[in-house]
C-alpha cells in the first residue's frame, strides 16, 4: 500500500508544478510524460528508471490493496522503502521549485 501512495505523491508533485507553470497536465497518470511536460519549463532531477517502476504501481481503483501492484506481485519492504524515499525527494524538489529556489537567479 505504501508503494501505491508513493506513486500518487510523485504524480501530484509533478502535476502541481504543471499547474504552477500554467501547463495542462491532461488526464495522464504517466510519470515520465508528466516529467517531460514539467521539463519544458524547468528541469527536474528525477530518476526515470524509478519513475518507470512507479508507473507500474498506478491502478485505476479506489482499493489498491486488492492488487499486487507490480507485475511480480506486491513490492518488498525494501522496494517500498526506496519508493518512499524517492517520493520524499520529489516533494523536496517540488517545494524548492515552487518556492523559487530550484535554480540560481530565480
Amino acid at each position: 500500500m505504501v508503494a501505491f501512495h508513493t506513486q500518487q505523491c510523485v504524480e501530484k508533485c509533478l502535476k502541481s508544478l504543471l499547474e504552477e507553470f500554467g501547463i495542462e497536465s491532461g488526464k495522464t497518470h504517466n510519470l515520465l510524460t508528466l516529467k517531460a511536460a514539467v521539463e519544458r519549463k524547468d528541469p527536474v532531477d528525477l530518476d526515470e528508471d524509478t519513475l518507470s517502476l512507479l508507473n507500474k504501481l498506478y491502478i485505476d481503483s479506489r482499493y489498491p490493496g486488492e492488487f499486487g501492484l507490480l507485475p511480480t506481485g506486491a513490492p518488498t519492504v525494501d522496494e517500498a522503502r526506496e519508493f518512499a524515499l524517492f517520493a520524499h525527494e520529489t516533494m523536496r524538489i517540488t517545494t524548492e521549485i515552487l518556492a523559487g529556489q530550484g535554480k540560481p537567479g530565480r
